[in-house]
């Protein structure tokens, strides 16, 4: 692994720590920013059941009980953390699942996953599988928007379809 690839690593496990470990106060940060290298930027609710680790393969991992979203280590550019009293969801991003995923042609698309539910805004239809390939769960868009209810589904880790987007998520 590159050294600027550690000290960013390093960089991003030392805030996190801090800003989780820190008491509410106006100035605590509540969202870290995964800017990629292609321009699109990813945020997550930083909280204290926020576990971040580094594989041996140079991928990143951030693992919440209710999403989980994996990076490899050249897809990131910066990691930045902010204050964001507006930001409700634990994630809002259209990350791509595989390494040689397509790009997304619909940059509008936005996945947000919730404690009970997923929304896509962008006007795509989402599809949910369970890890074998099989759908477990289907929302049309209206209005913009598709939401589907996931309070009704066992826990697991899943994969979420909405045009070209595809991210993984953990129930």
């Amino acid at each position: 692994m590159k050294t600027s690839l550690k000290k960013l690593f390093a960089t991003f496990i030392i805030g996190a720590f801090c800003v989780c470990g820190q008491a509410a106060t106006p100035t605590t940060f509540n969202v870290v920013n995964i800017n990629r290298v292609d321009g699109e930027i990813e945020r997550l609710l930083i909280d204290a059941k926020l576990d971040i680790s580094l594989s041996d393969e140079g991928t990143l991992l951030l693992v919440h009980p209710e999403i989980t979203v994996e990076y490899q280590l050249s897809e990131v550019e910066t990691i930045t953390f902010d204050r964001d009293d507006t930001f409700t969801g634990l994630y809002e991003g259209d990350h791509q699942s595989g390494i040689n995923a397509p790009e997304i042609a619909e940059e509008e698309t936005v996945i947000s996953v919730y404690t009970e539910e997923i929304r896509v805004s962008g006007g795509k239809d989402i599809v949910l599988y369970d890890l074998k390939g099989v759908i477990v769960a289907t929302s049309k868009a209206e209005g913009g928007v598709a939401v589907l209810s996931t309070a009704s589904l066992p826990e697991g880790i899943y994969i979420v379809k909405a045009g070209n987007s595809t991210l993984k998520i953990k129930l």
